[in-house]
This record gives structure tokens, C-alpha cells and sequence, in this order.
């Protein structure tokens, strides 16, 4: 029996170390991983709300025939669609930083397209781009 403990070992510094250092490095790759799998979420999320404002705006246009435009707040306030309050929309005029506004318009003559102020070149949902630049 005394012979059976006598050649039990125990984990060593140096063993210790090694599972250390291993789960270091996983650490170091995952964590910029998932990241990254984090804000393409999010850009995501941003592309899909502003798809639903757009189809909001068509029916809009469908309830609303004789109507040309429409602004998001009024999509909102007429119950067409409901946005988070965190949501922040903003439009950003060519070189500078994003404006937050809360008046995007769309033109609603002929199908649904955004009317841009002269200046402005794209408009950002919670930082993330969601309409092309024209």
C-alpha cells in the first residue's frame, strides 16, 4: 500500500505553466473572434431595422395613395412601425462626422427612396451604415 503512494505524482510548475500558456493563446484567438462576430451582429440588426422602416414607408404609400412623402417620425407616430428607443439615426454630409436627426423623409411618388439634403450622403443606424451613399 505504502508503495502504491510513493509512486502517485503531482502536476509539476512546469505542466502548470504549459496549460497556462496553452489557454492563453485560445484566450487570444477567440476573444477578437467573437468580437468580431459581435459587431457584424449588430450591423445586421442595423441593416434589418432599416429594411423594415423602408417597408413601413410602402405601407405607408399603399394606405396613404395621395401622399408623396413621409418622415420616419411620422411612420412612428402613426403606429407603421415601432423602434426601440435606443435606435439613433443619423445622416452624414460628405467628410464629416455623423448629425443625429430624427427627420429622414422618404420619397414615396414612385416606389420608396430616401430624399437626401443636398449635403447629406448616408444615413447611419446606431453607428452603423445601413443606406448607400448617393
Amino acid at each position: 500500500m505504502t508503495n502504491l503512494l510513493k509512486n502517485k505524482r503531482g502536476v509539476t510548475l512546469v505542466e502548470l505553466l504549459a496549460v497556462i500558456i496553452i489557454l492563453g493563446i485560445i484566450a487570444a484567438i477567440a476573444v477578437p473572434t467573437i468580437g468580431n462576430l459581435i459587431e457584424n451582429q449588430k450591423q445586421n440588426a442595423a441593416e434589418a431595422q432599416w429594411a423594415n422602416i423602408i417597408d413601413a414607408a410602402e405601407l405607408y404609400k399603399a394606405a396613404e395613395p395621395d401622399e408623396t412623402s413621409v418622415t420616419l417620425a411620422t411612420l412612428v407616430s402613426e403606429d407603421y412601425i415601432t423602434l426601440d428607443s435606443s435606435w439613433e439615426f443619423s445622416e452624414e454630409a460628405a467628410g464629416t462626422t455623423p448629425i443625429l436627426t430624427s427627420a429622414i423623409t422618404f420619397d414615396i411618388t414612385t416606389g420608396v427612396s430616401v430624399d437626401f439634403p443636398a449635403e447629406y450622403t448616408t444615413i447611419f443606424l446606431n453607428g452603423f451604415q445601413v443606406a448607400p451613399a448617393v
